[in-house]
């Protein structure tokens, strides 16, 4: 049975999608500093944030999904797999105690959302004239990765500057701001980023290095409107593996 994604997801199933797709809250500030950066070490901010991006082609992670709203708690595990080019993420989510619920697959713009429990299949598009699942805020490629993938990316098309006041890059599109990323005291690690526009914003801790690549064990995410939130810690990851596009049929 194929259905359109609307507001037919509901329950535990709404929430584990909404959680892995979109989540947003008011904006996080981080401690200003005394002196305002040089142009260099801005460059090497930047520089890092896309030395990371180009250094992962595939990956693929385990760990735990928490997802909670105002009155529930769903304990769960998942399964990711990640290609950037053809873009393609598959996730599968299972109870803790071991029931599948939900398997997600995006490739490129499309999205399909297999029901195990209901034994029903969903889909959709991530399209920015399109919100998926109802009222919930437009999904953006870079952001979707981003937390799967347990680190940062600049979005794409974007016009860059830096705000010292926020120490964060600033990414504007048409003269808005579509993403800010933030970091830490010691200006080492991204430690937050927000989609204004898309109503976004997740963080980004314990970060620990695999080889050259650097990534979150834990990312944490809320949805302000739906009072949703998130929390994803990795178990294992591993970066740049070959993989059989096979994998990626539901």
């Amino acid at each position: 049975m194929i259905l359109q994604l609307e507001k037919k997801i509901i329950g535990p199933l709404a929430l584990l999608c909404a959680a892995l797709c979109t989540f947003g809250c008011a904006s996080l500030k981080s401690p200003s500093q005394l002196h305002p950066l040089s142009q260099s070490h801005i460059a090497l901010l930047k520089k890092t944030l896309n030395s990371q991006t180009y250094a992962v082609k595939t990956f693929i992670s385990t760990g735990g999904l928490e997802i909670r709203d105002s009155t529930r708690q769903i304990p769960t595990t998942f399964l990711c797999i990640g290609s950037r080019i053809p873009f393609r993420l598959k996730v599968e989510i299972t109870h803790t105690w071991g029931l599948p619920l939900i398997h997600i697959l995006i490739q490129g713009q499309e999205v399909t959302v297999r029901d195990l429990y209901h034994h029903r299949i969903y889909q959709g598009h991530l399209s920015p004239h399109a919100p998926f699942l109802g009222k919930m805020p437009l999904l953006d490629k870079a952001l979707l990765w981003s937390i799967m993938r347990a680190y940062p990316e600049i979005m794409d098309s974007g016009e860059i500057s830096w705000e010292d006041d926020d120490r964060a890059l600033v990414v504007k599109r048409k003269g808005k701001i579509a993403q800010e990323i933030r970091f830490d005291r010691d200006l080492r690690y991204p430690s937050s980023v927000s989609y204004p526009q898309l109503e976004v914003d997740v963080r980004f801790s314990q970060f620990t290095t695999n080889g050259h690549i650097t990534y979150a064990k834990l990312v944490e995410a809320t949805h302000l409107e739906n009072n949703s939130s998130m929390r994803l810690t990795i178990k294992n990851i591993v970066f740049n593996p070959t993989l059989d596009p096979n994998l990626f049929n539901l």
